[in-house]
């Protein structure tokens, strides 16, 4: 097989076919047919199912050998586990971290809404985290540019966050976002955390290293 992410480690390796191929039914009820074999990661060992659809009746679910020779440069495989893309913020306190990487997952996934809503509750508790508690989301944004903590284009970043996941909190989901939309959320969430703590954090660090290069030369 191609080199892919595993499910399991997140490691690009090679997986090594180690069951048979398997024929059985799809579960649309249509007459095309699903073949899959266990594979292992070159990388953990564990056991991963990759499986495709084909335009061809099933018949009864059996057991086909050659897989070796089916699994062949064959594309569009589906695999299990799949492999879910996540952010890393390390200079963003951890439950407010694991919350913007869990929206960043359920995108990877196609999980559109779950991943705004999760982008607009990342920012409402950033906001928390700053000592800004009082009003609904927008009065709270407006308290974090009124006290420096965001400037005004990462205000308004934060209001487009606010815009689409309270359509979402109330209800109003007729209109369906795609991925483009989902894209922007996630990149507009991400510069409102560089902005509150990344940065700082940044420059902290810098300026640590340059003090301390100083002090070495003066010792």
């Amino acid at each position: 097989m191609a080199t892919l992410k595993c499910g399991w480690c997140g490691t690009n390796t090679h997986m090594t076919l180690r069951w048979n191929l398997w024929r059985g039914p799809h579960v649309d009820g249509s007459e095309r047919s699903v073949a899959s074999s266990a594979f292992s990661c070159d990388n953990c060992h564990r056991l991963s199912v990759g499986s495709v659809v084909l335009n061809e009746p099933f018949g009864m679910p059996t057991e086909v050998s050659g897989a070796g020779t089916f699994w062949l440069n064959r594309s569009n495989v589906e695999w299990e586990p799949r492999y879910v893309a996540g952010q890393d913020f390390p200079d963003v306190p951890e439950r407010i971290a694991g919350a913007a990487g869990e929206a960043h997952k359920s995108a990877s996934i196609g999980n559109r809404m779950s991943a705004i809503l999760m982008a607009r509750t990342v920012i409402e508790a950033t906001a928390k985290d700053k000592g800004v508690t009082k009003g609904m989301l927008q009065a709270k944004i407006e308290a974090m540019f009124k006290e420096g903590l965001v400037r005004q284009h990462i205000k308004e970043s934060a209001d487009e966050i606010r815009h689409f996941g309270n359509d979402m909190a109330h209800g109003d989901i007729a209109e369906p976002v795609d991925d483009d939309d989902v894209t922007e959320v996630l990149a507009l969430m991400d510069e409102v955390l560089n902005e509150v703590y990344q940065s700082h954090a940044r420059l902290a660090k810098v300026k640590e290293r340059r003090l301390a290069r100083k002090a070495e030369s003066t010792s």
